[in-house]
């Protein structure tokens, strides 16, 4: 059954959930924008393996879906190449599937960082497979020219970063499994 607007914004709660931190390191970060500009202007996916700490959430690595099927509004990765990777990666790291990361490229809905019904029906199936809170980091990025960069951790909880040809907003969700609740989380950028 399709949400429509009305009951997404039920679904998720928009402002950032303050009490639920996710440091995003520099280079992790680079390698989650270098997939979105890679795919551009197709959508990027990525798994993050990490841990939880009480709230906050540390994602470590992440692993770029190369066998991933690709258009502007969707991404499929649903084959045995992508659930052997999931399980090497899982055991051979010790560090627990904590979530994905995907890019959303301008002119889907501009540079929108809103979930789509696709990406929460992914979310509750990524919770139902795996039982932990489940994050999904999402980057909206559109071509930009500068010279100039420009990396910040906004009050809201986004990472905003431009450079050269690109400008990106990331933001996070996090599926609340007790009540069924997605709600923003804060990224704080680790330099």
């Amino acid at each position: 059954m399709a949400r429509g607007k009305k009951e997404r914004s039920i679904l998720i709660s928009e402002k950032a959930e303050l009490s639920i931190v996710v440091p995003i390191k520099l280079d992790l970060l680079a390698i989650l924008l270098g997939a979105s500009i890679e795919t551009f202007p197709n959508e990027s996916i990525s798994k993050l393996f990490g841990n939880r700490e009480g709230n906050i959430i540390y994602p470590i690595i992440a692993f770029p879906y190369q066998v991933a099927d690709r258009t502007r509004q969707s991404v499929d990765f649903e084959n045995d190449g992508a659930n052997d990777v999931n399980l090497y990666l899982r055991k051979f790291l010790g560090l627990k599937l904590m979530g994905d990361h995907h890019s959303h490229p301008y002119g889907r809905e501009g540079m929108s960082l809103e979930l789509s019904d696709e990406d929460i029906k992914d979310m509750r199936n990524s919770v139902n497979e795996f039982q932990t809170p489940y994050l999904s980091l999402v980057t909206a990025i559109r071509r930009y020219n500068t010279r100039e960069l420009r990396m910040v951790s906004t009050e809201n909880g986004e990472i905003v970063l431009a450079y050269g040809r690109y400008s990106t907003r990331t933001a996070g969700y996090q599926l609340n499994q007790k009540n069924g609740r997605i709600k923003r989380v804060k990224l704080r950028l680790e330099t």
